[in-house]
């Protein structure tokens, strides 16, 4: 199998410095090879904050587009989320039972497999893998992955959705850029913090979601761990006030919190 991991270095160089500095609601977007598949994969955890899985879609857009001989697929815990997002535009025989392995990101665009040929010379690229919209009716049609990006490189160009691909690139519009402005998806705070943990965020601003994430979904060993104040007791670190940078997501399930001091903070 070829050598994935300066393929994942290039990519990921590629779209990374327009991310850096994104404050990510549980876990960033990465790339690494998977040998085994022989491609480079991801899982990432969006959270609450439905504009991380948008600007992963953005950032697919743009990789697909700078290295054209990539196809991307991209689903969440609902599915296609490119179908579902386009539910207005698609056509009737798109459903979750018959888009398996049809749906893909292809040098900037949406790329659906229909399930049958749209032209002569396609036949022999589907082989066996024929079926009518009254057959997919009863029995969902199956195409093996491998045919798939087969399919997809050879002629994935005639098979862009202009609908689907339209509804994706406006959810998208703006992106990466978009994630970054104080406009639309960041707010900034003034807020009093001992000094260590001021030093923390101002060496690691991702660290404001994991403390943030840590008190909204706090379990009763955290409180107890918390309540103690070993790392971060006011007495050890005298309180400074910074700017910090938080997503609204994130600001918004801060703001809402109803929290009473640890008592040793009263003494």
């Amino acid at each position: 199998p070829p050598d994935l991991a300066p393929l994942a270095d290039a990519v990921m160089g590629k779209v990374w410095s327009s991310v850096a500095e994104y404050i990510w609601q549980k876990g960033p977007f990465t790339l690494t090879p998977n040998p085994v598949a022989g491609c480079l994969a991801g899982k990432t955890e969006i959270g609450d904050n439905i504009e991380d899985e948008w600007l992963i879609i953005s950032l697919l857009f743009v990789i697909t587009e700078q290295f054209p001989f990539l196809v991307c697929t991209v689903r969440d815990n609902d599915g296609e989320v490119l179908l579902i997002e386009a539910g207005e535009v698609v056509a009737d025989w798109m459903r979750p039972e018959t888009t398996t392995n049809r749906v893909f990101i292809s040098q900037g665009g949406v790329v659906i497999i229909p399930l049958s040929p749209q032209h002569p010379g396609h036949i022999p690229l589907f082989g066996p893998h024929v079926y009518s919209v009254d057959q997919a009716e009863d029995e969902p049609p199956v195409l093996p992955l491998r045919d798939a990006l087969r399919i997809v490189g050879a002629c994935g160009a005639d098979f862009q959705c202009k609908a689907v691909t339209q509804v994706a690139r406006q959810r998208t519009a703006g992106y990466p850029a978009k994630a970054l402005s104080p406009t639309f998806a960041v707010h900034t705070v003034a807020c009093v913090l001992p000094g260590s943990v001021a030093w923390l965020l101002h060496r690691n601003p991702q660290l404001v979601s994991e403390a943030v994430n840590a008190l909204y979904y706090r379990d009763p060993f955290a409180v107890q761990a918390c309540h103690q104040m070993v790392q971060f007791h006011p007495s050890s670190s005298p309180p400074v006030q910074c700017m910090v940078t938080f997503t609204r997501c994130l600001y918004a399930m801060l703001a809402h919190q109803d929290l009473s001091p640890p008592p040793c903070t009263l003494r």
